[in-house]
């Protein structure tokens, strides 16, 4: 079951730490231009793009939360099922030999939860495991993009195009970059960034 379950588990976890970072980074960047978003007036467009982030890693919370808790029931199921089969098994084998002896139904039960409890542990084990491991994973990939970044801003020439409000300066990097900035006749059209 684990194994089968191990690839869902790892990437139902990857998709969570990469919501739970969309989200942080942007509730960072709002915090720390909160002035700028007031003289503005765009909050409102902060707090809906903010929930949006928010919704989505809740989902991809929950999507794991499902995954994990199907798993242990899965394995609580075979653990129980188990259990009962001995007991039922013993039981037969008992009325069918003719002896009433329920101590050594009493001892196999017994002996089986010894089994039982540490499979039933272990079962929550695995999937923080692989949560680990993802994790892991996810800060690789991170690290090995920040190598990337570094190595090519040495290669790349920065420009910066600063100008009064509404003289054109999303258009014009539209036209030069064959990018689709957003641009608007209008004030304060463009408040966010572009790189």
């Amino acid at each position: 079951i684990a194994a089968f379950t191990r690839k869902y588990l790892k990437k139902s976890h990857k998709e969570v730490l990469e919501a739970d970072g969309e989200h942080r980074a942007y509730m960072q960047e709002g915090m720390s231009s909160i002035m700028t978003l007031k003289a503005y007036g765009a909050e409102d467009k902060t707090v809906e793009k903010s929930s949006v982030f928010g919704q989505k890693y809740y989902q991809k919370r929950m999507k794991r939360n499902v995954l994990r808790a199907s798993m242990n029931s899965i394995f609580s199921l075979l653990s129980n099922a188990g259990l009962i089969f001995a007991v039922v098994w013993c039981g037969v084998t008992v009325l069918y030999r003719g002896n009433e002896d329920y101590g050594s139904i009493l001892s196999v039960v017994l002996l089986l939860m010894q089994f039982q409890n540490p499979l039933t542990s272990f079962s929550s084990v695995i999937p923080a495991y692989y949560a680990r491991l993802a994790s892991g994973e996810r800060l690789a990939e991170i690290d090995k993009q920040k190598t990337t970044q570094r190595k090519n801003r040495g290669q790349m020439v920065r420009v910066a195009l600063v100008g009064y409000t509404n003289v054109g300066k999303s258009t014009l990097t539209n036209l030069l970059a064959k990018s689709e900035v957003f641009a608007e006749n209008k004030l304060f059209a463009t408040l966010d960034t572009t790189v």
